[in-house]
């Protein structure tokens, strides 16, 4: 109460807040298992949220892990993501032997799997089977609090205002970057990191990146999967 919590805190009230941890402290097999430290979650959880835990996945949808949980489904269109990649997983690592050298090289390689995540969310929510809900980062970033009490209260649960206000704030990306320049860190394993975990979280900075040809380029290859570029939130 009074204020948000950390980025450590968060990393304590979820311990297993990434899926190999999260499968394997349930012992649920999920192909070729990678080795992940996995702890009971924290009872608070179940008392603020109404859940016995929360985890988070880059996964194409696993109809059969979660078909009784619910699933919020965050994305962010196709070339804002690739902008936030590049900076997260080359720009920012220097030392990393297989380093691509621009969005739209990083775009290319993902490509497949991006199509393949974002449809499988969107045909799982549009069968009816799932309790799925579905918010695009540039629906979230611009009215945070909104979007967090909506999600709150499709848990079952009632939103407090100013508790969803300090939330909203303590997660924000200046709180997060200040956090940071007090030793915090957002995530523990992301080895080989230089900077900030955090980049701008602009939207529409792909424009620096991408011209119209490129553009009109992407937009043809999502077509071709079903997928309209121009459907996303793009500024």
């Amino acid at each position: 109460k009074g204020r948000g919590a950390t980025p450590s805190e968060m990393n304590s009230l979820f311990p297993n807040n990434w899926h190999l941890s999260y499968l394997n402290y349930h012992n649920i097999p999920f192909g070729p298992l990678v080795s992940q430290d996995a702890k009971p979650p924290s009872k608070l959880v179940r008392q603020i949220l109404g859940v016995s835990e929360v985890t988070r996945s880059h996964a194409i949808f696993k109809n059969v892990f979660w078909r009784k949980s619910k699933v919020v489904h965050l994305y962010r269109n196709p070339l804002d993501y690739s902008v936030s990649l590049f900076n997260y997983k080359h720009k920012k690592r220097p030392d990393m032997a297989a380093r691509l050298a621009s969005p739209d090289e990083v775009l290319e390689s993902k490509f497949e799997n991006y199509v393949d995540m974002y449809s499988s969310y969107r045909d799982a929510a549009q069968s009816g089977n799932y309790s799925l809900f579905r918010l695009s980062y540039e629906e979230l970033m611009s009215h945070p609090e909104f979007y967090l009490g909506s999600v709150i209260r499709w848990l079952g649960q009632e939103p407090v205002d100013n508790d969803i206000r300090t939330a909203a704030e303590s997660a924000s990306i200046k709180s997060i970057k200040a956090s940071e320049r007090k030793g915090e860190k957002v995530n523990p394993t992301a080895y080989g990191l230089k900077g900030s975990f955090i980049s701008s979280g602009a939207v529409g900075q792909w424009k620096e990146h991408y011209n119209k040809e490129r553009f009109d380029y992407w937009a043809r290859r999502f077509k071709s999967r079903g997928v309209d570029l121009t459907s996303f939130v793009l500024e």
